[in-house]
């Protein structure tokens, strides 16, 4: 019996074509039915029933509406059954529904692999699509969002020939996902955000007023979901605790996200600087701590912070034992440490005070430091140290008692008695209250620029200056002799093109290469010329710092000096030196130089027996 094609109004599409397949006595793979439309009821507590066509059905897009209690939704499809057709079951096969473990999303795949655009294809693979939908009980046409407008996306890149995947995913629908609530914790913010490189195990922190400290988050409300097919979808509820913990008054509450979902938060920002501290689940602000000792195990890196008026007192009595153990690090605003300071220790501070000795290998900077007997490096503003023992400074001004085996690097220095092989760069003074016992020291007025290294940036730009040239004018050459050759390249390439024939794949080659050479000359020339204007900006700094150096002065109140003292005047523009080395019991006050203007203006290295009391006004010893 041939198949009559008809128009039904089913809830039930494949039990119609089970009853055409037996009816007409066809293979039911054999058969297919089209949706030619449908209509979608809900009811809320099975009573009135809502009716709804494919344009209403936004209804459902807002989760209140589709998460009401007891809702249940039916739909029936107007279908038209034919014999599939070879191209149906193509189509058919290359699309696949997948859906997530709770069956709240349904995504579509589709293999694009030889895929080939035509007319109706939307509509076939929507078709394909919905026709699965309702084999596996899923509502067609209830929460897609953009779904269609996807799939019409993608054949536009299939017409387009754009696709370049071999498998497209596009979600269908989806439902409600529950929200669950976040169990209680107390969340340490401050620790959370802070950042220091090269810096583990962080015992103390500082913190800036207004800065997020602690976030309590307690449960907030949960909602059940809903999922494609109506069925609920549970939401986590944690087991009920309480986390006991008070903060001082130095604190702001600030309660966040209250009577809502997943979570109610409470921060607690600092309402002043400091450090943060935690006392029997009591969190303060304090400005000051004071140790008995500090050591990478116990203790580990203290961040307090150079701007947030944290004060830490180290008190160690102990002979045997380091104040500050190995490996540590410290950075406060002011630090006092009364004991001994181990090596690989780093220690950063606007105000320093070390009453012991510093490790050969320890490091520290601050804006004032004292130290009692300095071996490791300091970098300072003003240091004052009593002794120097093969220590190095780095300061603006530093001011020493005694010294042995030192580096020392500032614009003014005071040493009352150098001891021997002290090594002092200075750019305005250096002062010696008496030096008739100390020998091998070496004095040397100089540009000092550690902090910029413009010396070295100089040095690097005139070995590029020189290297530079050599390239440029290779490339000049390689430029020229290609020329020629490129040119009629060029011409033929465009004969070729006006001909509509094939250009041979070699002329590509040769161009590029043509074009980087003209390219990298550019880049070249281009850097000649920044080089150049870097190296005058430079040179006219370092000029404006080496001008300071005709009123440098080596001072020795005593006037008596030791053997194979180095007094050396280094100057970079034109590059020379001036030196002279004393000898056991020479006496000069004073070492300076002056313009010679009876001989072309050179400058001389002279000596004086007097000074200016002014001068050494600055030089007062510590007094700490």
């Amino acid at each position: 019996m041939n198949l009559e094609e008809e128009n039904l109004i089913t809830s039930d599409p494949y039990n119609e074509l089970l009853k055409a397949s037996t009816k007409y006595k066809i293979d039911l793979k054999k058969l297919d039915f089209q949706i030619l439309g449908f209509n979608t009821s809900y009811s809320i507590d099975e009573k009135e029933q809502n009716k709804l066509n494919d344009k209403e059905l936004g209804y459902f897009d807002n989760d209140e509406n589709f998460l009401q209690a007891n809702l249940k939704i039916t739909q029936e499809y107007k279908i038209k059954i034919s014999e599939k057709s070879p191209a149906q079951t193509e189509l058919s096969q290359r699309i696949k529904l997948i859906s997530d473990k709770t069956t709240n999303k349904l995504i579509a795949v589709i293999e694009l692999g030889g895929l080939e655009f035509y007319k109706s294809i939307a509509m076939d693979i929507l078709q394909d699509i919905y026709k699965k939908m309702i084999k596996e009980e899923f509502f067609i046409g209830i929460r897609i969002f953009d779904f269609k407008q996807k799939l019409i996306d993608l054949l536009n890149e299939l017409k387009e020939q754009k696709l370049h995947r071999k498998k497209a995913y596009i979600l269908v629908c989806k439902g409600v996902h529950s929200i669950s609530a976040e169990s209680e914790k107390l969340v340490l913010a401050y620790r959370e955000n802070f950042k220091q490189e090269k810096v583990q195990k962080v015992s103390i922190i500082g913190v800036n007023e207004g800065d997020l400290v602690l976030k309590h988050i307690t449960p907030g409300l949960t909602r059940e979901g809903k999922n494609l097919k109506l069925e609920p979808i549970k939401a986590f509820v944690p087991p009920e605790k309480k986390i006991e913990f008070s903060c001082s008054a130095n604190f702001e509450l600030t309660k966040m996200n209250e009577n809502t979902y997943k979570s109610c938060i409470g921060e607690y920002k600092a309402k002043k600087k400091g450090f943060v501290s935690e006392m029997n689940h009591n969190f303060e602000i304090e400005n000051e701590l004071n140790l008995s000792s500090v050591n990478f195990k116990d203790t580990g890196a203290i961040c307090a912070g150079l701007d947030k008026n944290v004060t830490i007192n180290i008190r160690n009595a102990s002979e045997l034992e380091e104040a500050v153990g190995s490996g540590v690090y410290i950075e406060c605003e002011n630090l006092t440490i009364n004991g001994n300071v181990a090596g690989n220790t780093t220690l950063k501070a606007k105000v320093l005070k070390i009453y012991g000795h510093t490790h050969s290998t320890s490091k520290m900077s601050a804006e004032q430091a004292y130290i009692s007997t300095h071996r490791g490096y300091l970098e300072a503003k003003e240091a004052d140290i009593d002794s120097i023992e093969n220590g190095s400074v780095k300061a603006d001004i530093a001011k020493i008692k005694k010294s042995l085996g030192a580096n020392i690097t500032a614009k003014k220095v005071s040493i009352l008695t150098p001891a021997n092989n002290n090594t002092i760069i200075f750019s305005q003074i250096a002062y010696v209250d008496q030096c008739q016992s100390g020998t091998n020291n070496k004095f040397h007025a100089q540009v000092i620029d550690f902090k910029d290294d413009l010396q070295t940036k100089l040095k690097q730009i005139q070995e590029r200056q020189k290297a530079l040239p050599a390239l440029i004018e290779n490339l000049k050459h390689n430029i020229n002799s290609s020329k020629n050759g490129v040119e009629t390249l060029l011409k033929t390439i465009a004969k070729l093109k006006s001909q509509n024939q094939a250009i041979p794949p070699n002329f590509a080659p040769i161009i590029k290469e043509f074009q980087n050479f003209t390219q990298e000359l550019n880049k070249l020339q281009l850097e000649e010329n920044e080089l150049n204007l870097e190296e005058q900006k430079i040179i006219k700094t370092l000029g404006e710092a080496q001008d300071e150096l005709l009123e440098a002065q080596v001072i020795n109140k005593g006037g008596v000096w030791g053997d194979m003292n180095e007094i050396k005047f280094k100057f970079l523009f034109p590059k020379s030196e001036l030196l002279h080395a004393t000898s056991a019991n020479e006496v000069a006050k004073r070492f300076f130089v002056k313009r010679d203007f009876d001989n072309e203006g050179k400058i001389k290295l002279e000596n004086a027996n007097e000074y200016n009391e002014k001068d050494i006004e600055w030089s007062q010893p510590s007094k700490a």
